[in-house]
């Protein structure tokens, strides 16, 4: 986890996002925001958004046989940037995300994560993708990739 997490008081939750594996097999966790009961600490749910991604700097992609790197490396699209939790127009509730994958996503808090929408705002890569400076209202979420201008997308778009 490299970024803040995100309190929602009203629900008493506490989210975060979770970077890559460092060893293979990858786990569940990584590459996902998670969900955390504010008072007892204890995981309510988990979104996945790129499984079996293991990557240590210095590795090769794809297949390794050396001893410190995961058996087979995956594209480090980690999470830089924190959960937005946002109250659209219609009263309902969006995490709004970026990730180094170049994808930008919307999940429903109130439905354990379960996908919104998701948009490709710029190329991804282990130094590309979007990583910080993304900001939201109840309209619309600016993620700026360092690969391309800055793209505004709907905060409620179905995509």
């Amino acid at each position: 986890m490299w970024s803040a997490p995100t309190i929602d008081a009203k629900r008493g939750v506490l989210y975060v996002a979770t970077g890559d594996a460092y060893t293979s097999p990858a786990a569940e966790t990584s590459d996902a925001v998670m969900a955390f009961d504010l008072k007892s600490g204890i995981p309510m749910w988990t979104h996945q958004f790129t499984p079996n991604d293991a990557f240590l700097v210095g590795c090769p992609p794809g297949p390794s046989s050396r001893d410190n790197c995961p058996e087979v490396g995956g594209p480090d699209f980690d999470f830089g940037s924190s959960p937005m939790l946002r109250t659209l127009p219609n009263g309902k509730s969006v995490l709004v995300i970026g990730q180094k994958s170049g994808a930008a996503w919307a999940i429903d808090p109130d439905k354990d994560g379960a996908l919104v929408w998701q948009h490709k705002v710029g190329g991804g890569s282990a130094l590309g993708g979007v990583e910080w400076g993304s900001a939201a209202d109840d309209r619309q979420a600016a993620l700026r990739p360092p690969t391309r201008p800055s793209e505004r997308r709907p905060a409620d778009s179905p995509r």
